[in-house]
């Protein structure tokens, strides 16, 4: 599917990365109602505000009142994968804090924004760049602003000169986020038993790194719980070939070991 915005979209970033986890009908619908979303912030803008810190107050304002982006109690015992599935964040308006800064980082930037999303120490923020070296961050599961002392506390730079600051606050490209988010969408549904959507996610991603040999392996576990023994062989051969030395390859040396003597003892 090709995807085209007025802006750089995370959004369908991650499309391009896991769209064959889902029907092509909620991928439809879920892109329908992000444009649509954009649309109304537009307009809004567009009514309301020419200075940059007004678009700001509506974006957040759009955000979080109106269109009512938020993330789950932590202690809802309903959590689940679907909460660290952008495309239900985007229908459902609630997600995993990584999510809910993807869509809070497209917003600003479909307002012509330069945003980056920041994994600091401790939680997910959306930068939001005003002027030359004048930024806003932005909490994007409460949207709470964080001031310059806190962001030094946060990253620990309280000592260095202000330049040094700026360039102890690390902004991580779009493809690591993604991948980060991505990676932990993978994890959760291994963790449900949910092997078909991960292997899904496992190839799409060795499709840009086939020869890596942590997601040969990841792959080749994904394969024998769908019961692909040999398939999952063939990866977990790789793995041990490529990274001898790691404690899991011995182990799965070991498998393959007894697997390769129980062959001769068949045959």
């Amino acid at each position: 599917m090709n995807h085209q915005t007025s802006f750089t979209s995370l959004f369908f970033q991650y499309l391009d990365i896991a769209e064959s986890v889902y029907a092509p009908q909620s991928v439809e619908l879920a892109t329908q109602e992000y444009l649509s979303l954009i649309d109304k912030l537009r307009t809004k803008v567009v009514a309301s505000a020419e200075e940059k810190v007004d678009k700001i107050q509506i974006l957040l304002d759009f955000f979080f009142t109106e269109a009512m982006f938020s993330q789950p109690d932590k202690h809802d015992r309903n959590l689940n994968s679907q909460l660290f599935s952008l495309l239900h964040v985007i229908q459902y308006r609630t997600g995993q804090q990584g999510l809910l800064s993807l869509v809070l980082a497209d917003f600003s930037r479909a307002l012509g924004f330069e945003s980056d999303v920041l994994i600091t120490p401790s939680p997910y923020l959306v930068r939001i760049s005003v002027d030359d070296d004048a930024y806003v961050f932005i909490e994007p599961s409460t949207g709470y602003s964080y001031d310059w002392n806190e962001i030094e506390a946060l990253y620990d730079v309280d000592s260095v000169n202000t330049e040094e600051k700026v360039e102890a606050i690390e902004v991580e490209t779009d493809e690591n986020i993604l991948l980060n988010i991505i990676t932990l969408y993978k994890a959760v549904l291994i963790a449900e038993n949910k092997f078909i959507p991960a292997f899904k996610i496992c190839e799409s991603l060795l499709f840009d790194e086939p020869d890596n040999p942590y997601l040969r392996r990841e792959r080749g576990y994904l394969l024998e719980q769908m019961e692909c023994k040999p398939q999952a062989l063939e990866d977990y051969r790789y793995f041990v070939e490529k990274c001898p030395d790691d404690p899991i390859a011995k182990m799965l040396k070991l498998q393959l070991d007894d697997f390769n003597m129980s062959q001769q003892i068949i045959h």
